[in-house]
């Protein structure tokens, strides 16, 4: 085995195609071939020598790039919005194919990445790494302190379809400055439902007059304006990925009722359960 050799699923992701997940479904529906014939799961190719197309269209590896912007309010972080009078690519200088990691709505402005790493992209935002990203929120009014719980608890929202409310998971907020008719609050959430933290405060009365995101995981804005970017070092790719993966482990260990480092036997959980709590005398 020539040591060029790769796995075409990986390969198509290294291309800025699709992560390596959309790569195999594509691979399953018959999309790709490889030298002229029709490619199967779990093919290795060699970069050096063999053609690889999808859709009829040759591929070829791009330059990765990991961006991270300060985007603009009124500019839309996707390019399949031909509508769009603004998006967040006009602003980038880039021979690429970028793609947003997330999303952005078009009122909000802040911290958003951009890459052509299908597979970066996809682990940073799988619902199971609870990547918890930070908004800083301007509000109608004064939330009290119940509303404030009530944030901190999670809130019923209405979803996308508006025909049923869920739950959002708990979240950590805290007040930054009160005036005489708004509050500027600092809210922090792992979750990446559409209009989320609008949504949230909409729900407890105070509705959103500016959000801004200011970080995501470890990373924030530092210096930069709106409409401005940089590129991502390699250690701060590394330590995102990192991040995703501890975040990963950390909800799989609650999930399964254990603390890190300590296996919990299940006739452990039961007798858990069944012991009754001591009252107070």
């Amino acid at each position: 085995m020539s040591y060029l050799m790769m796995r075409l699923q990986k390969y198509i992701a290294s291309c800025g195609a699709a992560s390596r997940r959309k790569a195999e479904d594509m691979i399953k529906q018959g999309r790709v071939s490889v030298n002229g014939e029709r490619a199967s799961l779990g093919m290795e190719i060699d970069e050096k020598k063999d053609q690889v197309e999808l859709d009829g269209k040759v591929l070829k590896p791009e330059t990765i790039r990991y961006i991270v912007m300060n985007q603009p309010a009124g500019y839309v972080c996707t390019s399949k919005d031909r509508h769009a009078e603004k998006t967040v690519h006009d602003l980038i200088d880039s021979d690429e194919r970028l793609y947003t990691v997330g999303r952005l709505d078009k009122d909000t402005e802040g911290l958003i990445l951009l890459t052509n790493d299908g597979e970066f992209t996809n682990r940073l935002t799988h619902p199971s790494h609870e990547i918890e990203k930070t908004y800083e929120a301007l509000v109608q009014g004064n939330p009290t302190r119940g509303e404030l719980i009530r944030l901190r608890e999670g809130v019923r929202i209405e979803e996308d379809d508006g025909e049923r409310k869920v739950k959002t998971a708990p979240a950590k907020v805290r007040v930054i400055a009160r005036y005489e008719k708004e509050c500027l609050l600092e809210i922090t959430i792992h979750e990446g439902r559409k209009r989320q933290v609008r949504k949230m405060l909409r729900a407890v009365g105070h509705p959103v007059k500016k959000l801004k995101r200011v970080k995501e995981g470890f990373l924030t804005l530092g210096d930069l304006k709106p409409g401005e970017y940089r590129n991502l070092s390699k250690a701060e790719v590394k330590k995102l990925l990192d991040f995703a993966e501890k975040k990963k482990k950390k909800s799989e260990q609650e999930e399964n009722g254990r603390r890190p480092g300590k296996k919990v036997s299940r006739s452990e959980k039961m007798n858990q359960r069944r012991r009754p709590s001591r009252k107070r005398r």
